[in-house]
């Protein structure tokens, strides 16, 4: 057993070595022969799970992360391996927890505290740009129900027959003087198949339907010229021949 948890130290060695040289791979392969012979050493689970992530393998650090806090709970820096991997995993709300849990347990930690910000920033900047999406998706939507809403009913091939149903073009109507009412009546057929061609059809917020296509004016034949003469070059002048110039070589003295 003695010799196990020392052969287990040397491997150790050996990946922190292959780690500070960035050679990851390698760092993994010995801290995982470290683990082999002694799994009860959350170190080896913690560098492990660091030379994961290193590696962009981050549900294998996260599997690290979490086995080295079984072992040492009261460890910080398992929790700081664990949300780690979960930022990179963007699993943002995990990750703060874990940095919380982390500095129950030391909590002048400068890299949980660091982690902890990161995360809460990368949270905020994800719940934003889902605000922004749903924003523009929605501007999108209402945007099919602007300017002459008949003209576009009877523009769009698909719902031409909808023109004349009159409760469909109220609908319509409705939802153009307040487009919340949108919400309302998204179980409904017409409105739905409305909604997917005119989206289909139109620029994003706000566009013009398709317009029906006529058939191109023909136009009268004109009457035919006779060719005319291409103009008759001249022989360009022949230029008197210019004296040479003679130029005075310079020699050396």
């Amino acid at each position: 057993m003695a010799d196990n948890k020392q052969k287990a130290q040397e491997f150790k060695n050996l990946g922190n070595k292959a780690f500070t040289d960035k050679n990851w791979e390698q760092a993994i392969n010995y801290f995982t022969e470290a683990i082999k012979l002694d799994a009860t050493d959350h170190i080896f689970f913690s560098n492990r799970s660091g030379a994961y992530a290193s590696s962009a393998k981050y549900e294998e650090a996260l599997a690290d992360a979490n086995k080295c806090i079984e072992i040492k709970p009261d460890w910080s820096k398992g929790y700081s391996r664990k949300a780690t991997a979960l930022h990179f995993l963007h699993r943002y709300e995990e990750a703060i927890e874990a940095c919380k849990k982390g500095l129950e347990h030391e909590a002048d930690n400068a890299i949980l505290k660091k982690a902890l910000q990161d995360a809460q920033t990368a949270l905020d900047n994800e719940k934003q740009s889902e605000h922004e999406a749903t924003n523009n998706l929605m501007n999108q939507l209402y945007s099919v129900f602007t300017g002459d809403l008949e003209t576009k009913v009877r523009t769009f091939p698909e719902t031409r027959h909808l023109a004349d149903d009159r409760e469909f073009m109220q609908i319509l109507k409705d939802i153009q003087a307040n487009p919340q009412k949108l919400q309302d009546h998204f179980r409904d057929q017409r409105i739905m198949t409305y909604l997917s061609v005119a989206m289909k059809y139109m620029q994003p917020f706000g566009g013009s339907p398709p317009q029906r296509s006529e058939p191109p004016k023909r136009e009268e034949p004109k009457p035919t010229e006779p060719p005319k003469e291409a103009p008759k070059k001249e022989a360009p002048k022949q230029e008197e021949p210019k004296p040479e110039v003679h130029k005075e070589e310079k020699t050396p003295d």
